[in-house]
Parts: structure tokens; sequence; C-alpha cells
């Protein structure tokens, strides 16, 4: 089941989303090596060049813990960026199967301390 959720972030800031995977019926979906999560984030819906992207093994690991999906974003990922609004999803890939289950937009809000002013 898609859902739509807006996120906001400082630019440059490190951010910790947790991804709850639900099948159509509510149940939890367990880890499977043969899923992959991707985490796409673009200017507009229309272009074919992504801002930046995570996806499993490369800042979306799972976590046997609270059985959740951990996305990363790292400073570098938008430390250089525009502030402003962007879209993302993140859509899962089975063998199977392709779908989306969570897209809106992601906000870089201003940022106060920079990096080059950590000293």
């Amino acid at each position: 089941m898609m859902k739509e959720k807006n996120l906001k972030m400082t630019r440059g800031d490190t951010v910790l989303y947790a991804i709850d995977l639900r099948d159509s019926n509510g149940n939890t979906i367990e880890f499977n090596e043969d899923i992959m999560l991707y985490f796409t984030v673009k200017t507009n819906t229309i272009t074919n060049d992504m801002t930046f992207q995570k996806y499993t093994g490369n800042g979306i690991e799972y976590s046997d813990i609270d059985k959740k999906y951990h996305l990363v974003i790292n400073p570098a990922d938008t430390s250089n960026l525009n502030y402003g609004v962007y879209m993302y999803d993140i859509t899962v890939k089975t063998d199977e199967d392709n779908f989306t289950v969570l897209k809106g937009k992601l906000t870089l809000d201003y940022e106060v301390t920079f990096v080059e002013n950590e000293v």
C-alpha cells in the first residue's frame, strides 16, 4: 500500500528514517535478501537525473532489532544542494514485483552552521 508523506530536514545534517514495510494486509514484511529498497530524490518528477539515491546496502540497512529498514541521509548527500523542495519516493523491488511504498516532497531547510564553520 502506497502512502504519501512530506519530509523536512536541515541541509547538510545526518538524518535517520526507519522504514516499516507492510503488506496489503498490514503485516510486517520480514527481511528477505531478495528485497531491494530504493530511496530516490529528484528536483522534479519528470527528469531522469537523480539528485541522490540510497538503496539496500548503500545507505539502507535492515535491523533485526526493530524489524525495520533504516535509511541514513549523510551530510555529503545534501550539503551542496540548493535549499528548497525536492521530490522523493521509496520503491521496493523483488524478483517478481516493483512497487512504490512511500512518496512525497523532501524540503531542504536552511542551515546556520556550515561545515566550514565547524572548528
